[in-house]
């Protein structure tokens, strides 16, 4: 997960306390330059 999070230009974090373990994942919802995009190894034409 967290590799994907991070393929996509995201943030991805988990942290734990007493209370539980919270997992963090944000995502862009744009890119800046779409041609770019990849979709694991292989790169998305447009």
């Amino acid at each position: 997960m967290r590799e994907r999070i991070h393929e996509l230009g995201g943030r991805f974090a988990v942290t734990s306390d007493v209370h539980g373990t919270t997992v963090y994942a944000s995502i862009p919802l744009a890119m800046e330059h779409p041609s770019q995009m990849r979709i694991g190894s292989e790169q998305v034409a447009n």
